[in-house]
């Protein structure tokens, strides 16, 4: 009995440390990136506020829901409680995620693939070296929380129509209903999957679609009574455009990411799916992903780079990738070599795509993308730093009573403390429903009127700097300055009744005419 348990015990070892590995790899390869997303700190001003106040707001005194994932706000205001340094807590809530979804990816893998090591650790080498799931495993946002939580409820699904009980049902539902807390997207698996597994007993069922739905049905309750909405307002401010054009700028970014991601690859691996064998967690997968894909172009794509909204896809798509691989394999009865050669060259050409994408992200300037509205991952790192910088001296800077108006409604408004009015409306409902229309831009639809401006008065205003509104800002009443903060020069508005204070500052100056 003892050697079978030190045999059991160095199993399970041996077992684990495929993920644990493959978790280090991950976190070394996101720290090739090592940013933080300015939208991040939108979160993080919504979380601060509940953790200090108990409002879960942006702007308090402003019942208005800016962040987009209510568990990630409140995870992240448990880490403030904490007392983890901001950047750090982004960073580390994010890597957490992506650890999440290895072992999740790990999960799923095993579920398809029973014993077959060497595929189970192609798929995490696949997972672990994209550029996407690296880059946003550490900038700050909920991306990789969500992937693990779709990616964890398929492999879940496999296990409930295994093998029916309700401790399998339970965390299925569970996983599902939290999933739904981090992204509202959760709740179509959650439909697919009730499809899917309706063959199973109805208690088990019904213990599941109880789980998943329960969550987020207590929440938007929440949120009606205390918002006054039933979805985020950050809904409602990504969907001002018009539905023809952010179909047409989705379409363009889905294009631009096959283009980047080869075209014959795409089509293996979202065709990947359908040719492996039949399964609940299966169907479901091949049912998400063409809705999912169409629900990103629907909303118009995104404006942030390494393509963020089709990273919850990666997983499942590698996955079955590697299962429709080794099924051709047990078909040819290929030998252990075949498949190892086959699989490094493989991995090899991915591989090396990804290092070129991601050394292609950390540029700072990129015309191709620019063309679509999307910042590379070097633009949005250097836009948050000189952002936190700014803002940390407007906390200097600012008198009691002072207001910000910007439309970087993240990393300047958290550091600085002030209230800010969200030029872009993310967190400004008047803007979201009566700004003038600036594009189709994702997130950036609308952008506040000089009326809606100057109804908040604000002291300090950020903008971006066009020498031909010169003199209409001054005749507002507005005095343009630059600032200087740890080697970065930053063009800002105050008001002309502040302007004298401010000017005698030796980091300040007036810009030159």
């Amino acid at each position: 009995m003892y050697e079978r348990s030190v045999s059991a015990r160095r199993f399970s070892a041996s077992t684990w440390a495929l993920p644990l590995l493959a978790s280090i790899a991950l976190v070394v390869h996101a720290q090739i990136f090592d940013f933080v997303c300015d939208d991040a700190f939108i979160a993080l001003r919504q979380a601060q506020n509940l953790a200090l106040h108990g409002a879960p707001v942006y702007n308090l005194g402003e019942r208005v829901e800016a962040a987009t994932s209510p568990l990630w706000a409140a995870l992240l205001a448990l880490g403030l409680l904490l007392r983890i340094p901001p950047v750090p807590l982004l960073q580390g809530a994010s890597l957490a995620g992506g650890v999440l979804l290895v072992f999740a990816t790990w999960h799923l893998v095993r579920r398809v693939l029973p014993e077959r090591l060497f595929a189970q650790a192609f798929a995490l080498a696949a997972l672990v070296s994209a550029a996407p799931v690296a880059a946003w495993s550490i900038g700050g946002l909920e991306t990789a929380l969500a992937a693990a939580a779709i990616t964890s409820a398929l492999a879940q699904v496999d296990v409930v129509e295994r093998s029916p009980s309700p401790r399998a049902a339970t965390l299925l539902g569970a996983t599902l209903g939290l999933g739904a807390l981090v992204r509202l997207e959760v709740l179509l698996l959650t439909v697919l999957v009730l499809l899917f597994l309706r063959r199973i007993d109805g208690k088990l069922l019904r213990r599941v679609a109880w789980l998943a739905f329960a969550p987020i049905a207590l929440f938007t309750v929440f949120r009606v009574a205390y918002y006054g909405l039933p979805l985020p307002h950050t809904f409602y401010a990504k969907t001002a455009g018009s539905a023809g054009s952010r179909v047409k700028h989705g379409f363009g970014y889905g294009y631009f990411c096959i283009g980047e991601l080869g075209f014959f690859l795409s089509l293996l691996l979202v065709a990947s799916p359908f040719l492996v064998a039949r399964s609940a967690a299966l169907w479901t997968a091949r049912a998400f992903v063409p809705l999912y894909v169409a629900y990103v172009i629907e909303i118009g794509g995104d404006f942030l780079d390494l393509y963020r909204f089709f990273v919850p896809l990666f997983p499942m798509l590698f996955v079955t990738f590697t299962a429709a691989a080794s099924r051709a394999f047990d078909r040819y009865s290929a030998s252990n070599a075949v498949r190892l050669v086959v699989g490094v060259l493989a991995f090899v050409p991915h591989a090396s795509k990804q290092l070129s994408l991601g050394a292609r992200a950390l540029a700072v300037q990129d015309v191709s993308r620019a063309k679509l509205g999307i910042e590379p991952i070097g633009w949005t790192k250097r836009a948050a730093v000189e952002w936190s910088l700014v803002g940390a001296w407007l906390k200097g800077a600012a008198l009691p009573g002072d207001t910000l108006a910007t439309g970087a409604a993240g990393a300047m408004p958290f550091f600085s403390g002030l209230p800010n009015f969200d030029l872009l409306g993310l967190a400004a409902p008047e803007v979201a429903r009566s700004g003038k229309r600036l594009g189709i831009r994702p997130g950036h639809a609308r952008y506040a009127t000089w009326e809606q401006i100057k109804a908040h008065n604000p002291a300090f205003l950020y903008i971006e700097w066009r020498p031909g509104e010169r003199a209409g800002w001054e005749e507002r009443g507005y005095v343009w300055i630059r600032v200087r903060t740890d080697g970065f020069l930053t063009t800002l508005l105050v008001r002309a009744d502040r302007a004298e204070r401010v000017l005698q500052r030796p980091d300040v100056e007036p810009l030159p005419k």
